[in-house]
């Protein structure tokens, strides 16, 4: 289990106290990053450029979230970071979906990652379970082709 959209270490705190093993970021921050190397809890920072990505890998990200990706080029966006930044793990947030998911790893990237694509909002107020149980069924399909 992992927490996103840590903002500050008082929310790494939080996280980790409800028993977070990893945590996302939207944002590089570097003393976070330290904060939760320090814990040895894997942080994965957020960035856009391939000037933040960097600084984000070099203060210690365990990988690098690259957001929000649907705004910036999908999986032609990954492919063009590979090169020069390949050494760079990269999990593409921001606009994923089933559709895209599978573009987005063959383009190199490590993970995805979806949240409204795999859980809109109005499906989880009427607590519909099966529709969102029933739809990651469908991405893992698509991601093992």
């Amino acid at each position: 289990m992992g927490a996103g959209s840590v903002l500050t270490i008082d929310n790494l705190s939080e996280a980790l106290a409800s028993g977070s093993q990893f945590c996302f970021t939207p944002h590089t921050d570097p003393q976070l990053i330290a904060a939760a190397n320090h814990r040895h809890i894997p942080i994965i920072a957020g960035a856009m450029t391939p000037t933040e990505i960097l600084q984000a890998w070099r203060a210690g990200a365990a990988s690098v979230k690259v957001f929000p990706i649907s705004a910036i080029g999908n999986a032609s966006y990954i492919q063009s970071l590979s090169g020069p930044l390949g050494s760079i793990p990269l999990i593409p947030t921001g606009g994923v979906t089933s559709e895209s998911a599978p573009e987005l790893i063959a383009a190199g990237a490590i993970a995805v990652g979806l949240s409204s694509a795999l859980f809109p909002k109005s499906e989880v107020q009427k607590e519909d379970w099966s529709a969102i149980e029933a739809r990651s069924r469908y991405l893992l399909t698509l991601l093992s082709d």
